[in-house]
């Protein structure tokens, strides 16, 4: 399971010294084994007023897609079906990670791998496999022991 994002550096002013070259960039194996090991995701949607409201939540990923569950209730979750744009915040050891996405209520087609990612990191092991599916459109990433060469941008895009 995954896709194949496009890779380039990120927009950084030149005033922060960022490499040009791809010398120091991640791969997408490293990024998403960063994203498969975070414990806590920031996740930030857009209240129904404009402002925006952040929360940390448990998440499983299946190799491309982030899952968060919670009450229908939540705010984050009320958020979201109002309007489903999202940012999450992972790291996991030096790697940071931005993901910029659309969530979307539904059924996990991997459940068993989001529920085995649930239950490697967590207490808890969900029985339901409904969520809140983070559908990536772009994530950045860099690795804070080798900033000045590692930001990392990643676009996925549909296959024309």
């Amino acid at each position: 399971m995954g896709m194949s994002p496009l890779r380039d550096r990120p927009a950084i002013p030149a005033s922060y010294g960022i490499e040009t070259s791809e010398e120091g960039m991640l791969s997408w194996e490293q990024v998403r084994a960063a994203i498969d090991g975070t414990k806590t995701y920031w996740i930030s949607t857009v209240r129904a007023d404009g402002e925006p409201h952040l929360i940390p939540n448990w998440g499983g990923w299946d190799g491309s897609k982030l899952h968060i569950e919670g009450g229908d209730d939540t705010l984050w979750a009320r958020n979201l079906a109002h309007n489903g744009a999202v940012r999450v915040g992972a790291d996991n050891d030096s790697i940071q990670v931005i993901i910029h996405g659309t969530a979307l209520n539904g059924h996990a087609e991997a459940f068993d791998v989001v529920a085995a990612n649930y239950a490697s990191k967590y207490p808890y092991t969900p029985a339901d496999p409904d969520f809140w599916i983070i559908t990536p459109t772009k994530v950045l990433a860099w690795d804070i022991s080798e900033f000045a060469k590692s930001p990392t941008r990643f676009r996925f895009e549909e296959a024309s």
